[in-house]
């Protein structure tokens, strides 16, 4: 695996938060908290998260600039490289007791990605990459997307809008039509994890609308490195830009991309 001073440091501040992160999950499974508690407990289990992570990595590369869920973007003295940290992606899952939620960080340079970690503290599962390095599992494990040539072979997960959303009959069409076509389909609540999880060959595609940039680029990344295909989703001219991507194994994507034209006519 390849590494770098600053995939050093990335790889190090999210294991220093492991304990803390654990420490809390088990007491919020242990806890008798209404959920109103418990979104309060996260919530400031994340902050603590922020800062240590954000501050380790200012820490290490004082210049960089930092865009992060929850913190205004800091605009660094060197303006071509910025961190994007999402220091809990699944909160969620993590208020239930569901152990499907990671830290990430992506390295941005130019406006394009050159390394990124998403990090499963529960399971201690350290995904990277680095441009033309490929991604590793753990430092030890090269990940390849999974070599299933067909979508009908398919598994896929995606994220669906609250009631009311204004995206919600978008998103049902698009989820029948490719139910029809794929192996089935899994919302498991983290997209950044759920695009490991493609990059690692767990599942075959993930596709979302309207993420922020921080839920999805350090995962694309993976993708990308472990020989699957990053898009834009449909025809939104703003794109990934937008938040609108699948990532996928990149022979499945002409059908998941029929079928998704298909639930477009449909809306």
């Amino acid at each position: 695996m390849q590494t770098s001073a600053e995939l050093d440091v990335m790889m190090s501040a999210v294991r220093h938060v492991r304990c803390a992160m654990l420490d809390g999950f088990s007491r919020i499974q242990s806890l008798s908290i209404d959920v109103a508690d418990a979104k309060a407990f996260v919530a400031d289990l994340d902050q603590h998260v922020a800062q240590e992570v954000s501050g380790a990595l200012i820490k290490a590369f004082p210049a960089y600039g930092l865009l992060m869920e929850g913190a205004d973007e800091l605009i660094g003295a060197e303006p071509m490289r910025r961190w994007i940290v999402d220091p809990m992606d699944g909160t969620a899952n993590f208020e239930n007791g569901l152990p499907h939620w990671a830290i990430s960080i992506a390295l941005e340079h130019k406006g394009q990605i050159i390394a990124a970690v998403v990090y499963d503290p529960f399971k201690d599962e350290l995904f990277s990459a680095t441009t033309g390095g490929g991604a590793w599992l753990n430092g030890q494990t090269r990940l390849h997307t999974s070599g299933k040539a067909s979508l009908s072979q398919g598994t896929l997960s995606t994220g669906m809008p609250p009631s009311g959303s204004d995206n919600l009959p978008l998103a049902l069409a698009t989820l029948g039509a490719l139910l029809n076509d794929c192996a089935g389909v899994r919302q498991l609540g983290a997209a950044v994890l759920d695009l490991a999880y493609v990059a690692a060959g767990r599942l075959d595609g993930y596709w979302n609308r309207n993420l922020k940039a921080w839920h999805f680029v350090a995962g694309a990344f993976l993708v990308q490195e472990a020989g699957g295909l990053v898009k834009p989703l449909g025809a939104d001219p703003q794109g990934i830009d937008a938040g609108n991507i699948v990532g996928i194994v990149s022979s499945m994507f002409p059908e998941f991309d029929a079928a998704l034209q298909v639930a477009q006519e449909r809306v």
